[in-house]
C-alpha cells in the first residue's frame, strides 16, 4: 500500500514542485510589469496580464517554448552554474577517470548492489524503501489534501449561507420601480439573463454572484437612500461585472486557490485583481453613459465615505461596487479620462498584451538549445587531469582535432532501417536502400539522416552489430517492414564534428578518451553519427556529428527515473529473440498460440 501511495505521490509531485515556483514567479514578474504601466496603459490590457496567473495554473508546468524567455534562460543559468561547481570541484578520479562498462547501462566505477552487498545491507538493517512508509512526498500530498478540503469546506460554508439568504429573499417584495430599472439597465448593457434580487440584512453593499443563476445581492434598506440616478448607477455596475464575464473568472480563482491553496502569492494575485478589474467595470459604465460618466462619479464618491475606514469584503465568490473603498481614488481618476473614444484600441492592445506575455511567459520549463546548437561549454581539467589530456592528445595523433562541445538534443520522431553485420562496409548500401523504402512508402524526411551502434565492439563479433540508420520524420506517420518508427527521447550529449571520415571507428576511441578528460562519464549504447552533408555531389557521411549521452558528476544517468519496489514473485514463461524489433508481433503471436495450445493458465 505504501509503494502506491509514494509513486502517486511522485507524480503529484512532478506537478506541484514546479507549479510553485513557475506560478510565483510569474506573479512577480507581472506585479513588477503591472507597476511599471499602471499609470499609462488601459487597465483593460493590465487585467489581461493578470488572468496569464490563472491560465498558467491550469497549463502543465513542463510546457516549453523556444519563444519564452524563461524557457530559454534556464537552462543557460542552470549550465553556468554548473560550470561553477564543475570548476571548484575536489578530484573525481572515479568519476573523470571511468568510462562506460561496454554494453551495459551503467557507468564502470559506479556499481550496482550485487547479491552480497544486498545480503550485507539486510543483514545491517536496511530496510527497502519500499517497506520505510510513506516518502517526504507523500506526507506533503497528504497535508495538501487536508487543506483542499479545509477551504472546500470554508467555500461550501459560505455558498450554504448565500442559499439561505436567497430562501429569506421569497418573503420579501421586490419594488416595482426598481425591477423595472434592472430591466431597462440589462437591456441597455446587452444582458439576455437578468439576475434575480435577494435583500439581506448582513449585506454591506450591493454585489453579484452566481455563475449559472446570477444573483444581485443588495442591503435590507439600502434603496430607501438612493435617487433613482444612483439606483441606476449601482445597477450599471454590477450588470458589467456580469457582462464582462467576471464571476466566471472569479469562480475559476476559486477554484484554483482551493488547489493551490499553499501558494501564498496567489492571495496577492486576487488581490491586484480585485482591483484592477473594478476599474475595469467602471470604465464598462463610462462607456454607456459617456458624458454623464460625472454623475457616475459622484455616486460612487458618496456611497464611499461611509465605507473608507474600512475593507469591505462582500463575501467569498461576491463581486460589489466597494470590495476596497481606499482605493477608489485610482478609479475616479481614471473615470476622468474619456476611454469610451478608444474601445477597439483598447480591446486589441489587450488581446496584443495577453498573447505576447502569454507567449514569453507562460511556457518555463528549462527548454534546450536546439538540437545541434553549437554551444560550446569549456569545462576545466579536474585536479591531477592534466597527465591524462596530455596522454589524450598524444594518442590523438595522426586523427582530427576534435572540440567537444555539450549540448541537448530534440526529441524527434524517426523512421529507422534496422540491420545486423559489420556497418563499414554496409552503411552505404543500407542508407540508399533506407531512401527508396522511404520514397515507396511516400514518407517524406525532415532531418537529417543518422547512424546509430547500439552493440559494444569490445564483446560482439562484428559480423554481429546491431545497428541501424534513420531519417528524423514528422510525427503520425505509418511505416511498413522492414522499415521502424518511433519516439526517441531528447538526450545530454557531448558532440564533435569531423570531415571526410568514413570509418569513424578511431575516432570514436579518441572521442571517448576527450570526454573523460572533461571530468564526464560517457554513457554508450547508443553511440550516434548524424550526417550534415548538404552538398548532393559529395558522400552523405563528408561532414559527420558524432554524439553521445554523458553522465555529469553527481547526477542520475541520463534519461531513467530509478524507483525501488517490491513485486510478487511469480513463475514466467520467456521465448528468447534476437534480431530487429519488426519481429515482436510475430514472437508474441508465438508465445500465445503456444499457451493455448498447451492450456497454460496465464495468471495477467
Amino acid at each position: 500500500m505504501n509503494a502506491q501511495i509514494n509513486e502517486a505521490a511522485a507524480l503529484w509531485w512532478q506537478w506541484m514542485a514546479p507549479m510553485l515556483w513557475q506560478a510565483s514567479l510569474l506573479v512577480l514578474i507581472v506585479t513588477l510589469v503591472d507597476w511599471m504601466i499602471s499609470k499609462w496603459i488601459w487597465p483593460q490590457v493590465r487585467y489581461a496580464i493578470w488572468l496569464l496567473i490563472l491560465l498558467k495554473l491550469v497549463i502543465p508546468p513542463s510546457w516549453s517554448s523556444p519563444v519564452s524567455l524563461v524557457s530559454w534562460a534556464k537552462p543557460r543559468v542552470e549550465r553556468s552554474l554548473l560550470k561553477v561547481r564543475t570548476d571548484a570541484t575536489a578530484p573525481l578520479d572515479d568519476v573523470s577517470g571511468t568510462a562506460m562498462e561496454p554494453g551495459t547501462a551503467q557507468p564502470a566505477g559506479v556499481s550496482l548492489p550485487s547479491p552480497e552487498r544486498s545480503s550485507a545491507a539486510a543483514q545491517s538493517g536496511a530496510v527497502p524503501s519500499s517497506r520505510r512508509g510513506v516518502s517526504a512526498e507523500a506526507w506533503a500530498m497528504i497535508v495538501w489534501i487536508g487543506g483542499m478540503l479545509v477551504f472546500s469546506a470554508l467555500l461550501l460554508l459560505k455558498m450554504a449561507r448565500l442559499r439561505r439568504w436567497h430562501q429569506l429573499q421569497k418573503e420579501r417584495e421586490i419594488p416595482k420601480w426598481f425591477h423595472e430599472l434592472l430591466v431597462g439597465t440589462a437591456g441597455r448593457l446587452g444582458l439576455r439573463q437578468i439576475p434575480a434580487i435577494v435583500f439581506a440584512k448582513d449585506a454591506v453593499t450591493p454585489a453579484v454572484y452566481g455563475m449559472f443563476r446570477p444573483v444581485l445581492l443588495i442591503p435590507a434598506g439600502y434603496l430607501n437612500r438612493l435617487s433613482r440616478r444612483e439606483a441606476e448607477h449601482v445597477l450599471l455596475h454590477e450588470l458589467s461585472h456580469l457582462k464582462r464575464g467576471d464571476l466566471w473568472v472569479h469562480g475559476l480563482y476559486l477554484v484554483l486557490h482551493v488547489v493551490y491553496w499553499f501558494n501564498p502569492f496567489l492571495i496577492w494575485t486576487r488581490r491586484q485583481m480585485k482591483h484592477v478589474r473594478e476599474i475595469c467595470c467602471d470604465l464598462s459604465v463610462a462607456q454607456v453613459l459617456r458624458e454623464k460618466t460625472k454623475a457616475y462619479r459622484q455616486t460612487l464618491l458618496d456611497s464611499a465615505r461611509s465605507l473608507l475606514t474600512e475593507t469591505v469584503e462582500p463575501g467569498l465568490g461576491l463581486l460589489g461596487v466597494f470590495e476596497e473603498p481606499f482605493r477608489l481614488v485610482s478609479r475616479l481618476k481614471w473615470l476622468e479620462k474619456e476611454s469610451w473614444k478608444n474601445r477597439k484600441w483598447i480591446a486589441a492592445a489587450s488581446l496584443l498584451a495577453g498573447i505576447g506575455m502569454a507567449a514569453v511567459m507562460i511556457p518555463m520549463s528549462g527548454a534546450e538549445p536546439s538540437a545541434f546548437e553549437n554551444d560550446e561549454i569549456a569545462f576545466s581539467s579536474p585536479p591531477g587531469a592534466g597527465p591524462m589530456r596530455d596522454a589524450v592528445q598524444k594518442a590523438d595523433t595522426g586523427l582530427p582535432d576534435l572540440t567537444i562541445s555539450i549540448k541537448r538534443t530534440d526529441a524527434m520522431t524517426a523512421v529507422v532501417l534496422p540491420k545486423i553485420g559489420p556497418p563499414a562496409p554496409m552503411l552505404e548500401s543500407a542508407m540508399a536502400e533506407l531512401k527508396e523504402l522511404l520514397k515507396k512508402q511516400r514518407i517524406k524526411p525532415s532531418g537529417d539522416p543518422f547512424f546509430r551502434l547500439w552493440s559494444d565492439p569490445e564483446k560482439v563479433p562484428h559480423n554481429q552489430f546491431i545497428w541501424e540508420v534513420g531519417f528524423a520524420v514528422k510525427a503520425g506517420v505509418s511505416v511498413q517492414p522492414p522499415l521502424e518508427c518511433f519516439r526517441i527521447s531528447s538526450m545530454h550529449v557531448a558532440s564533435a564534428a569531423v570531415n571526410d571520415v568514413f570509418d569513424t571507428e578511431p575516432v570514436w576511441d579518441g572521442f571517448i578518451r576527450k570526454i573523460q578528460g572533461m571530468g564526464l562519464t560517457p554513457a554508450h549504447p547508443p553511440a550516434v553519427e548524424v550526417y550534415r552533408t548538404r552538398d548532393k555531389g559529395e558522400p552523405f557521411w563528408s561532414k559527420t556529428e558524432l554524439q553521445m549521452q554523458v553522465l555529469r558528476p553527481g547526477q542520475p544517468y541520463p534519461g531513467m527515473d530509478i524507483r525501488i519496489r517490491e513485486t510478487a514473485s511469480a513463475a514466467a514463461l520467456v521465448l528468447p529473440v534476437q534480431g530487429s524489433y519488426v519481429q515482436f508481433d510475430d514472437a508474441v503471436n508465438r508465445v500465445k498460440k503456444y499457451i493455448r495450445k498447451e492450456k497454460i493458465r496465464v495468471s495477467e
